[in-house]
């Protein structure tokens, strides 16, 4: 839970207005949910540096009313990893086989892997009022990065065409 504390923040301000009812979304057709091709902006936390493009290729999965399986690759820096993990309906977002308008909450977090060694990982959110887009907090770890010290960035990811 440490690892979202900032994240959260900021999906806070996002999410701060008044809530519907229960908004169901289809999984992994509703443009909220990360499936298909994404390519993001990424900044640095640790140090300037100029803005780099991440790209995810995802593949989203049902699995209860209240979440959904992610797996796919990322490739940042000329490198491409692969990830795992589960996106997480909340605030009234319920995912089913159908799906409504409204402005759905979903937090997904996947784990960044290099042959078969976790390297990272990334937390996220679409953000729900807005373009569908995803924000997110990916981290490299020192088994990767080669240094002391993890790299953190901050990212915005949309839709690619």
């Amino acid at each position: 839970m440490r690892k979202k504390g900032g994240f959260l923040v900021l999906v806070g301000l996002l999410t701060a207005c008044g809530r519907e009812g229960p908004i169901a979304l289809s999984v992994p057709a509703n443009p909220h949910i990360l499936h298909g091709a994404w390519r993001g902006n990424v900044t640095s936390r640790n140090q300037p540096s100029p803005v780099e493009v991440m790209t995810l290729n995802l593949t989203a999965r049902y699995n209860t009313t209240e979440k959904y399986d992610i797996d796919g690759s990322l490739t940042f820096r000329g490198k491409t990893y692969d990830v795992a993990g589960e996106g997480e309906g909340r605030w009234g977002a319920t995912l089913t086989p159908q799906s409504t308008q409204g402005h759905p909450t979903l937090f997904w977090e996947v784990t960044i892997k290099k042959n078969g060694e976790v390297v990272g990982d990334m937390v996220g959110a679409n953000n729900p009022y807005g373009s569908v887009e995803q924000i997110a907090v990916f981290r490299l770890f020192p088994v990767e990065t080669g240094q002391p010290f993890m790299d953190v960035y901050d990212a915005k990811l949309s839709r690619r065409q």
